[in-house]
C-alpha cells in the first residue's frame, strides 16, 4: 500500500468513526458502520500483514471482509471486558488503531517493496508478531481510557444525585432529582421484604430539575419491615435509602 492510499485510508477510518458518532442522519451512520465493520480495518491488516504472494486478488473478496470482522469481534470483547460496550465505543476502537494501522503501512512501504526478495519470510514472521502486538495493545490502551473517563463521568454524574422519601399516613412520597453538567436517566425502584411495591423505569432528571411520586401503601401489608428505595442505572445502584414503616 502506498503512501498516498495509506493517508486516505486513515482519514476514513478517523471520519467513519466520527460520522458513526456524530452524524445526524441514520443511513449515514450506517453507511460509515459498515465500512468500519467490513471494509477498512481487513483492508490494513492485509496490507500491512500479508505478502503479495501469499494470496491472489480474488480471495480478497473474503479476506478482508473476515479480517474486518474478526477486528471488530476482538474490540467488542474488549470493550465488554471493560464493561463499557457502545457503539461509539467500539467505532473509536475501531477506527483510532486502523488509522494508526494503515499510516505505518505507507511509512514502511519503500523499505518493505526493496528487501521483500531477500527477506520476505523473516520480516513477515517478525513484522506478523509485532504488529499484531501493536494491535492489541492499542485496543487495550483504548478500552482502558474508555473505562477510566467513563468511570469518572460515572462518579461525577452519581455525586450530583439526590434520592429522598417522604412518608406520611398510608403514603410514601419518593423524589430524586440532579445536579450535574447534563440529564441522568436512571431507574427507581421502592421495596418491602424482597417484594416489589413500585417503579418507575427510564426517569430522566435534568439539571437543576426534579422528580417526585407518590406511592399508596396498603395498611394491611404493613409490617416491620423498612422501605428501600433505590436509584438505580441499569445494574449498578446509584442511591438507595431505607425508611421504617412503624409510623406509617
Amino acid at each position: 500500500m502506498s503512501r498516498s492510499i495509506a493517508g486516505c485510508v486513515a482519514v476514513a477510518s478517523v471520519g467513519c468513526g466520527l460520522l458513526v458518532t456524530f452524524a445526524p442522519v441514520t443511513w449515514i451512520k450506517a453507511a460509515a458502520a459498515l465500512a468500519l465493520v467490513l471494509l477498512l480495518p481487513g483492508y490494513v491488516i492485509e496490507a500491512c500483514w500479508l505478502q503479495q504472494s501469499t494470496r491472489r486478488d480474488h480471495d480478497l473478496w473474503l479476506l478482508i471482509p473476515a479480517l474486518s470482522v474478526a477486528a471488530t469481534i476482538l474490540g467488542g470483547l474488549v470493550l465488554a471486558a471493560a464493561h463499557h460496550f457502545d457503539v461509539p465505543a467500539l467505532a473509536a476502537l475501531l477506527a483510532a488503531p486502523t488509522a494508526m494501522l494503515a499510516v505505518f503501512t505507507g511509512w514502511r512501504a519503500p523499505s518493505a517493496e526493496k528487501h521483500r526478495a531477500l527477506k520476505a519470510p523473516r520480516t513477515a514472521h517478525w513484522a506478523l508478531v509485532a504488529i499484531t502486538a501493536a494491535f492489541v495493545l492499542a485496543m487495550l490502551a483504548g478500552a482502558m481510557t474508555v473505562s477510566i473517563v467513563s468511570a469518572r463521568r460515572d462518579n461525577a454524574r452519581a455525586t450530583s444525585l439526590a434520592l429522598w422519601a417522604l412518608h406520611g399516613p398510608g403514603s410514601l412520597r419518593v423524589g430524586a432529582s440532579g445536579t450535574g453538567q447534563g440529564p441522568i436517566v436512571a431507574d427507581v425502584y421502592v421495596s418491602s421484604g424482597g417484594d416489589a411495591i413500585a417503579s418507575w423505569s427510564h426517569v430522566v432528571l435534568v439539571p437543576g430539575g426534579s422528580w417526585e411520586r407518590t406511592v399508596t401503601l396498603d395498611p394491611a401489608a404493613a409490617s416491620s419491615a423498612p422501605i428501600t428505595v433505590q436509584l438505580k442505572s441499569g445494574q449498578r445502584v446509584l442511591r438507595s435509602i431505607r425508611v421504617r414503616t412503624e409510623n406509617l
